[in-house]
């Protein structure tokens, strides 16, 4: 109802004033909730229709006249009966405007005068009541969606009487959010009776005289109930299901499952309009948070039914069309006076991706409640899509999962409930997708819980779930009430630390450890654009003439996930994502189909001009774990594959697999990449705590990182090395431990951890029975074992070196922590205003050891590709140089600090190749110190210690040197010293070198014969599967792979024509000369001929050739070009003539005896 303003409000300072017409409050009842969602400007003005904006200058001079103007102007009827939209840059603006010509005057002759009284010169008039906007670019879907809500309010609306009787003026508020409020009025004719009248901003619907009405004001029970049942019911929105055909079992279920508070998720318009139409629902329910008149914002939303009266607001999980409802309900006389109920409905999904995506909601959620709601009760209530192989979640800090603690069975049983068949899309395991959380140590008990709304014939793919609680007697009554004994909490065993919470995350942030959400984003959608490119889309089946399939066609299957420290959700700023890919075809053909779209992919980018790319950085391709390293969108991605078959097919079964299942029964090197994605649901599972565990783990990276303490490859900690040592650590403390207990646990465990005597086992505990592992203890000084089998040591670069500097610098960092020196300290960080770039623990191991090797390194070759291969073969070798150095001089501890470094003196910003070096601090290793307590050695004076040490660094110099695949003395220098350390530079930083070329590798020059194309007519192997009717497998030969065969061609025009069939690979004639027992030529007695890249052809000891990438010495199989036997000097195989007398293949000849 309208009323009359006599005195307006006070005027608000601004500079934005803006003149508008205001439908009545019953408008924007119908609007403003949809409004919120799909207008941008939404949460700012309430349902308006914009005249004209005007400077606030000229509307002080003009307020006047414009008053006398419109006196002249009766008030008039306005009715909007048509859906229209306009473009604008990047959307359509979707709106409600009339399209009766006596209205279209009356307000085209009201603007006029405003017009003209301003001396307006803008753009023209067209009247519209904005409703939202919808991207005009590849957005079809959406817009379609947005029209035909705007339909729905139009039904709504269209019969309200609309008398347009003054013209608004409102400014914005910048002090409120920049929020349009009220600053003036000017009425029309005679009229006096004001249009300002606000709807309430989240209205609670209540029932009254037997029909739906806003609740302006919530007031609180003044009869607290002792008992409260609360359920969540999935409703099920499918166009294939249509609810009016379920309309009626859905009424029966909700209302004999006759809850106080009932959360819904999946609601529609016309389920909304049915359910609150319901005589049976109005029977049991007095207060909504929908009202019946409001078309809904988005195709499936959330709804609370309620006995009770109780407030609500929308809140912003970080999804789009995924909000929680946050309903408060003020109970009188109790000690917590409210009771907050968080209705959900998560992201869905199993993978990795939706898991990241849906535990990032639920913990803004529990976030949200911790700090808005510290002291009252709350309840986590809904349609969680929390798959029931990942056993934590963001709640279980702070929540009880009602469901875990009582067994709750499956809401969502595809087995059992037939729409649920109907509608799986991942797995026919039943899930308890839906759950009840209930706050701990709060004032409600559980009393009773269990499923609803099973039956035969069911009215939704999800049963619904009820609990009943009672309100603890300490809660009832007089807020005045006598603290009862309580049982003591796990608290009570947590160790004491002086770290702070607080501390870590500033140090966190200052440090720019922690992913901006821009550069998260960035990362999801690089994810998600290697899916697209990568991941084959389901094809339908080819159909005979009576619709039966032709012939059954197998389909192409690729999984893609994210594994490592992004799939854990504990990168920092500076990682990368790890990718594993499973399929059913080859890895021959995986790699030669993902390489042809990745290339094709980059074609149409750059054609569309398009920056989100994938471009290929190098592929590791002759290994026992082949490897692309990618760059996605500014995103370094480096991604493996697994061929198994069976598992790609039953994808969705792997996390409840026994380890002895047969579709583990893959080849070595198979299983061991398929383990990183193992290794992640088991970490998923096992961690208590996720939130707190990241915290920590990103913590103590930073701390190793700062100290020198970081890299795998150097014998120190790498990111699975701490995830596993840390799980541990988890495992061993209450679940309630925060990160700063994981953190003082982990520094007081393995500071004191006898690394020469004990193992570190896999996780969880319970895997460790009848598990025996046989060490080597001279070459294994550190033992960190595998999760999975096979059974391996992860620690495999380890010395006893690195080892010691390892237990030395934690120990360091515990004794700090006891002595409560703050977290940025005992990282070693730069001091806040201290200038220069030398991080403080870079500085204290400079200045802590008395003498220093330094292993000096130029390059000047101008080849980048060759300079990194020298700086990864050089970094490659420092282990080994660990090794010797223990092995001759085993009275010193060496520590090596794992960056290049430089000379800030010597910088050169225009250099295009590396020169830096690298420092070993040296110390006398301690008497009490496990691992030379062995060592039987007599004790050597100075002068010989320094002898031998001096001919340690001779003897490794001269291997360096001496290696004629990397270094060469025309562009190359590598040298080794023992300096004191005055000797040392005073201002060393870390190296800033960057390549020119980014780290890109050029095109390979030549392709090996396993890159060609693959051919439906030969058999399938390894469970490959070939279907050139498959989308997927339509594999054109790229621009590129065409010339290299012309050129191919055009030289062989030049040779005799050789008739030949298909040569077998030169890994196949190694296998054969290395493994083959059947000969008479022992395995010494071949060489292999390789092409150098910069040196032409050259030969190696066929026991010498090394297979491991990791391995120095690596040379890919397709560099081969021909295999010898020395004996007789007889070529068995040549690549470039097509002769193989190994296996008879290519120009045929007979097989070697």
């Amino acid at each position: 109802m309208a009323s009359t303003i006599n005195t307006p409000p006070p005027p608000i300072t601004g500079y934005n004033p803006v003149l508008v017409l205001l439908p009545p409050r019953e408008y924007a009842r119908r609007t403003d909730a949809f409004r919120r969602v799909h207008d941008k400007s939404g949460l700012r003005w309430t349902a308006h229709m914009t005249l004209m904006f005007v400077e606030t200058q000229l509307l002080n001079e003009k307020m006047s006249a414009l008053r006398e103007a419109l006196r002249n102007i009766q008030p008039f009827k306005l009715r909007l009966n048509k859906v229209d939209s306009f473009p604008m840059s990047g959307y359509d603006t979707v709106h409600l405007t009339t399209d009766h010509a006596e209205d279209q005057e009356d307000i085209q002759r009201l603007w006029n005068a405003l017009a003209t009284t301003t001396g307006y010169q803008g753009r023209s008039f067209t009247p519209h009541l904005t409703l939202g906007q919808a991207p005009n670019r590849n957005a079809l879907e959406a817009l379609q969606l947005l029209h035909v809500k705007a339909q729905h309010i139009l039904a709504n609306v269209k019969d309200l009487e609309w008398t347009v009787g003054s013209v608004v003026l409102l400014n914005r508020d910048e002090e409120n959010r920049g929020i349009m409020k009220y600053q003036d009025e000017i009425f029309l004719g005679d009229n006096t009776t004001s249009s300002y009248l606000m709807p309430p901003l989240f209205p609670t619907i209540s029932l009254r005289s037997g029909g739906w009405s806003w609740e302006d004001t919530v007031s609180s029970a003044t009869n607290p109930p002792s008992t409260l049942s609360i359920a969540t019911y999935n409703l099920l929105h499918d166009a294939d299901f249509p609810f009016s055909e379920r309309a009626d079992r859905v009424i029966k279920e909700i209302v004999d499952a006759d809850a106080d508070i009932l959360c819904l998720q999946e609601v529609s318009d016309e389920a909304l309009s049915v359910i609150m139409e319901s005589s049976h629902i109005r029977n049991i329910y007095a207060f909504s948070s929908r009202d019946s008149l409001v078309t809904l914002e988005n195709e499936r939303n959330l709804m609370i039914l309620s006995r009770h009266s109780f407030s609500w607001l929308p809140l912003d999980t970080g999804s789009k069309h995924k909000p929680a409802c946050i309903a408060t309900f003020n109970f009188e006389g109790t000690s917590a006076s409210n009771l907050v109920v968080a209705c959900v409905h998560l992201t869905a999904g199993r993978g990795a991706s939706p898991l990241e995506q849906k535990t990032r909601e639920l913990a803004k959620i529990v976030e949200y409640l911790a700090s808005s709601h510290k002291k009252d009760d709350s309840v986590i209530v809904g349609d969680l899509n929390w798959p029931n192989e990942v056993n934590t979640t963001p709640a279980d800090g702070s929540f009880e999962d009602l469901g875990a603690s009582r067994g709750q069975d499956p809401t969502y049983e595809p087995l059992r409930n037939a729409l649920a068949a109907k509608t799986a899309r991942e797995s026919t395991t039943g899930q308890r997708y839906d759950r009840v959380y209930l706050k701990r140590n709060g004032g409600w008990a559980v009393q009773d819980f269990g499923t609803f709304a099973v039956g035969v014939e069911p009215a939704s793919d999800h049963w619904g779930l009820k609990a009943s609680l009672q309100r603890k007697r300490s809660s009832i009554g007089s807020t005045a009430v006598q603290d009862q004994p309580t049982a003591p909490t796990t608290s009570v065993h947590l160790p004491t630390t002086s770290i702070k919470a607080a501390d870590l995350d500033t140090v966190l942030q200052t440090e720019g450890w922690l992913p901006s959400s821009a550069h998260e984003r960035k990362m999801e959608l690089a994810l998600e654009l290697l899916r697209n490119v990568l991941c084959p889309m389901p094809v339908a089946p080819v159909l005979d003439p009576e619709g039966l399939p032709a012939k059954k066609s197998p389909r192409v299957i690729i999984r893609l996930e994210a594994v490592g420290s992004y799939g854990l959700g504990v990168h920092c700023s500076t990682s990368d994502i790890d990718c594993l890919a499973i399929g059913n075809i080859s890895p021959k053909t995986f790699w030669m189909l993902a390489r042809s779209k990745i290339r094709a992919h980059l074609l149409r980018a750059r054609a569309d001009g398009v920056d989100q790319v994938i471009q290929l950085k190098r592929f590791v391709k002759d290994a026992t774990v082949q490897m692309m390293e990618l760059d996605v969108s500014g995103i370094k991605v480096d991604l493996q594959y697994c061929a198994a078959a069976g598992l790609a097919e039953h994808w969705e079964e792997l996390a409840r697999l026994q380890p002895d299942s047969p579709y583990f029964s893959l080849p070595h090197s198979s299983l061991v990449t398929l383990n990183a994605y193992r290794d992640l649901l088991t970490l998923r599972k096992v961690i208590p705590s996720l939130d707190q565990f990241r915290i920590a783990h990103r913590s103590l990276k930073l701390l190793l990182v700062r100290r020198g303490l970081w890299g795998a490859r150097f014998g120190y900690l790498g990111g699975f090395h701490l995830t596993l040592l840390l799980t541990r650590i988890a495992l061993s403390l209450p679940k309630a431990a925060k990160a700063p207990h994981l953190i003082e646990a982990f520094l007081r465990t393995y500071a004191e951890w006898d690394w020469h005597k004990d193992v570190v086992y896999p996780i969880p505990p319970e895997a460790n029975s009848n598990m025996t592992y046989k060490r080597v203890l001279s070459k294994e000084p550190m033992v960190v074992l595998s999760i999975q089998r096979p059974l391996c040591n992860l620690t495999f670069h380890a010395s006893v070196n690195s080892v010691q500097a390892l237990s030395r610098g934690l120990r360091y960092a515990q004794a700090a922590v006891d002595s409560a020196q703050p977290w940025s300290n005992i990282c070693g960080l730069q001091e806040e205003g201290e200038e220069g770039e030398k991080p403080i623990a870079l500085g204290e191991f400079t200045t802590s050891h008395r003498s220093f090797i330094k292993m000096e390194v130029h390059y000047w070759g101008g080849n980048d590709m060759k300079g990194r291969a020298l700086i990864g073969w050089l970094e490659s070798r420092i282990v080994n140089l660990l090794v010797q150095l223990h092995q001759n001089v085993p009275e010193l501890v060496v520590r090596f600090w794992p960056e290049r470094l430089v000379d800030r003196t010597n910088i050169d910003p225009e250099a295009r190749d590396p020169n830096g070096f690298y420092l070993f601090g040296l110390s006398a290793s301690k008497a009490s110190d496990s691992y030379h307590q062995q060592n039987d050695r007599p004790t050597r004076n100075a002068s010989d210690l320094h002898s031998a040490l001096a001919s340690c660094l001779r003897t490794f110099e001269h291997g360096l040197r001496t290696n004629e695949r990397f270094y060469d003395d025309r562009d190359t220098f590598i040298s080794l010293s023992h300096l004191k350390q005055s000797q040392i530079p005073s201002d060393i930083l870390m190296d800033p070198f960057k390549w020119s070329d980014n780290g890109f590798d050029a095109p390979e020059e030549d392709e090996e014969e396993e890159d060609s194309e693959p051919s439906a007519d030969r058999p399938a192997v390894d469970g490959e599967i070939i279907n050139n009717n498959d989308s997927w497998d339509d594999f054109r030969a790229s621009s590129s792979s065409q010339r290299k065969r012309a050129a191919a061609a055009a030289k062989a025009q030049s040779t005799s024509y050789i008739p030949a069939g298909k040569l077998r690979t030169s890994s196949d004639v190694y296998n054969r000369l290395m493994w083959d027992s059947t000969g008479n030529v022992p395995k010494d007695g071949y060489v292999i001929g390789y092409e150098d890249r910069f040196k032409g052809i050259k030969e190696m000891p066929l026991t010498s050739w090394k297979r491991e990438v990791e391995d120095e010495s690596f040379i890919p199989f397709h560099r081969v070009a021909y295999f010898k036997r020395l004996v007789d000097g007889v070529t068995l195989w040549d690549k470039r003539t097509k002769v193989d007398l190994v296996f008879g293949s290519g120009a045929s000849g007979p097989k070697h005896p």
